[in-house]
């Protein structure tokens, strides 16, 4: 039977009158690669939870960091915002109007290769050469399938015909809001340690 390898730390809490405590948890054999660890923090601190959050990046596996809970709301509100907006982009009738363009200029290809260029060209394929041909798609696939900064940005160019206004202002106001998400900051809080580490 599998068994697992649990490895503790006690840090003091922001506030010092309690504790936080992490663990990393892998298999419990030889050849452990850093990617089968899951680390996690619990705060003990009741004090300190009401205001802080433990936090790692998302798709991380890094260890989580004690972070104001005020930063993680900002942040989360600010990518809110950033999808909504994207997602506006996709519904707008101006949106409506480019996706026929764009495929008329993908099933204008004469071949394959042209049409897998012309993909490339629009961002709206990053496949190979050989891995489009083995499935390919037209237009039609492509333009359904594009995002909100895709047709933001494609319809910025002579495509967007008479909506390239409208396309330009999206793609200025979606790089602020990105901006505005990717930028907004989560400060970890600095501990001390407590105690040495514990294993079991």
């Amino acid at each position: 039977m599998a068994t697992d390898d649990v490895s503790k730390h006690v840090m003091s809490c922001p506030c010092g009158k309690s504790t936080v405590t992490f663990t990393a948890t892998s298999p419990d054999h030889a050849y452990v690669r850093e990617s089968q660890t899951h680390h996690d923090a619990e705060i003990d601190c009741v004090e300190c939870r009401e205001k802080y959050v433990p936090y790692a990046e998302p798709f991380s596996n890094s260890v989580p960091a004690i972070v104001l809970r005020q930063q993680v709301a900002a942040k989360a509100a600010a990518e809110q915002r950033y999808w909504a907006y994207w997602n506006e982009i996709r519904a707008s009738p101006e949106a409506d109007r480019l996706r026929p363009r764009i495929v008329e200029r993908v099933d204008a290809a004469k071949s394959k290769a042209e049409a897998h260029r012309m993909l490339q060209s629009m961002k709206l394929t990053y496949d190979s050469y050989s891995t489009y041909a083995k499935r390919p798609y037209g237009g039609e696939a492509a333009a359904n399938g594009a995002g909100g900064a895709d047709l933001a940005r494609i319809g910025s160019s002579t495509l967007g015909g008479d909506d390239r206004p409208y396309f330009q202002n999206a793609s200025i106001q979606l790089e602020e809001l990105n901006n505005a998400w990717r930028g907004s900051l989560i400060e970890p809080m600095a501990l001390r340690p407590t105690r040495p580490p514990i294993r079991k």
